[in-house]
């Protein structure tokens, strides 16, 4: 997770929030979003494909092909519940931008972040699992 996040990572914390199985994630934290793509899964030697998740994203997940070649790491990632990703807009040009269908735009602006999360791991996972 590139920082700062805005959430506490404590044992009680996470305990409090379901994840039972906390001590089975392997866990990276950076220090901004510089750091990550410096020293994270796009590191050079490594094989990443990321996939920016935002209510602008120009394909849909509906119609992403998540890499199933067992060697390339699937990296999500999704703004905060207010700004979304505002803050690396500006170097997302030419990058997966993917968006999650809604049904009435009239009525739902757009799914919180823990939902948006959920789906899109799914997605993933039922194309790895196929």
């Amino acid at each position: 997770m590139p920082g700062p996040i805005a959430f506490s990572l404590d044992e009680k914390q996470v305990r409090r929030a379901g994840l039972d199985y906390w001590q089975s994630v392997d866990l990276h934290l950076w220090d901004s979003w510089a750091d990550f793509e410096m020293k994270g899964p796009y590191r050079e030697g490594c094989k990443a494909e990321s996939y920016f998740f935002t209510k602008y994203g120009a394909e849909s997940l509906l119609d992403v092909r998540f890499p199933t070649d067992g060697k390339t790491k699937i990296v999500l990632v999704f703004g905060n519940e207010t700004d979304g990703l505002t803050e690396i807009e500006d170097q997302l040009e030419n990058r997966n931008k993917v968006a999650l269908p809604m049904h009435n735009q009239d009525l739902m602006r757009s799914y919180n972040l823990s939902t948006s999360a959920s789906i899109a791991l799914w997605e993933a996972y039922r194309q790895l699992t196929q």
